[in-house]
């Protein structure tokens, strides 16, 4: 998936820390923008590979963007039109 696919959605199946930086959501002193509950979907806008995990950058509802980390608990919805 490139930055300019942007075609799909991430669904949230339980509380998901909302990222300001490229980071893992494991790393210690991660600042979190929000906190997404199950039910939640944003749209994906990228994927970036920091140095031990893999996060996707997305958009809100709220219209914020931030960072959640491959393995959280959501699923990716491809090719949705939203």
């Amino acid at each position: 998936m490139s930055c300019k696919e942007n075609n799909s959605v991430i669904v949230i199946e339980g509380p998901t820390k909302v990222l300001s930086e490229p980071e893992c959501s494991f790393y210690k002193e991660v600042k979190e923008i929000a906190v997404l509950d199950k039910g939640d979907n944003a749209k994906v806008i990228g994927v970036r590979y920091p140095k031990d995990c893999m996060v996707y950058k997305i958009k809100i509802a709220d219209g914020r963007v931030g960072y959640i980390t491959y393995g959280d608990k959501f699923k990716v919805i491809e090719d949705q039109k939203k």
